[in-house]
Parts: structure tokens; sequence; C-alpha cells
């Protein structure tokens, strides 16, 4: 029905499959029109022969299958080759099945197999050591980083403790200590020089 011809169309164009090439191959010239009545006849021709085996081929399917079978059987009895060749449909679901499917499996599971070998293999290994780098860091981050920054905190809080204690704000406090300080070094300045 997408390339129907004129000549079974009652000379309506509804070649749609003509059309949709004419930009491939170009429109027909005139003399090809011309030609055109002429090529109807074979087309008329070839189309009745098509008809004519078809409609044998149904008569003797008829005849052979349903009405006689024993013709069916004892001609598969005489040529046995060709019987068997015809049953198995000219072998061309096995032939078809060696030459594409059996290949194409073979490049599945090829394909299968890299993808689970390599492909598979490689985003894997990247997330493993993307994890294992994560342990480290976070390690790192932890202990080094964050244990500096904590001592550092600690140093600060436990001097700060100390010097809260002599920085009351208190004159008479700081004069005390400072007389304790004249004190002590007077007092280690003896010792030593003894």
């Amino acid at each position: 029905w997408v390339g129907i011809p004129k000549s079974l169309s009652f000379g309506v164009d509804l070649n749609g499959f003509e059309h949709y090439l004419a930009p491939v191959f170009g429109e027909a010239s005139s003399p090809a029109h011309e030609a055109a009545g002429e090529a109807a006849g074979l087309e008329y021709g070839l189309m009745a022969l098509v008809l004519a085996g078809v409609a044998a081929g149904i008569f003797f399917a008829y005849r052979f299958y349903v009405q006689r079978p024993e013709i069916a059987a004892r001609l598969a009895g005489r040529f046995p080759v060709l019987a068997r060749l015809l049953e198995n449909k000219y072998y061309v679901d096995e032939l078809y099945h060696a030459a594409v499917v059996r290949p194409y499996m073979a490049l599945c599971r090829a394909l299968h197999g890299f993808d689970v070998r390599v492909v598979d293999g490689l985003v894997n290994g990247s997330r493993h050591f993307t994890v294992g780098l994560s342990h480290v860091s976070r390690f790192f981050d932890q202990y080094a980083v964050d244990g500096l920054v904590n001592a550092t905190a600690y140093a600060t809080r436990g001097l700060s403790l100390a010097f809260r204690r002599l920085q009351t704000g208190l004159v008479q406090a700081y004069l005390s200590v400072f007389v304790f300080g004249i004190f002590l070094f007077v007092s280690l300045y003896l010792f030593w020089k003894r």
C-alpha cells in the first residue's frame, strides 16, 4: 500500500514511496511517462503470474495435505533429502543462528565480561581508593589538625587559669608579688654565690 502503482489505483497517483524517493532519484522525464503506458501491461502480466503461482501453491497444499495426505508422505519417502530440506525450512534458522545469533551472543558475553572486569573494576577501584583516602583524611583531620587546634586551646586555657590568679586588678597584690619576686631573686643570687 505504500508503493501502490497507478495501474492499481485507477490512474490516481497514490505512490507515496515514489514521492518520498523523488529527491534522491529525480522526477521522471517525459519519455518515461510515455513508457509508463507500456509498463502498465508488464505490471499486469507480472501481477497475474504471481497470483497464478500463489493460487497453484494453495491448490497443491490443499490437495497434498488436506484431501490426500498420503501423497505428501509418499513424496517425502521418495525424496528424503528434499523433504528434510523443506521440513527444516532450508535451514535458514540454523544458518541465521550460526552466522548472527551465536557471534552476537559471544560478543555480548565478551562485552559483559569487559564491563564487569574492566569498567566496574575501575569504578569500584576508584570507589575503594576514595573511601580509603577519606579514612586517611579523617584520621589526619581528627588527630593532627584538630589535635593541634585543641592542644593550643587547652594550653591557652591552662595558662589563663594560672595567670588569672596573678592578675587580680588590685595594686596591693601586684606590689606584693613584686616584693616577693625581688626577695626570690636576691635569695637565689646569694645561694649561687656561696
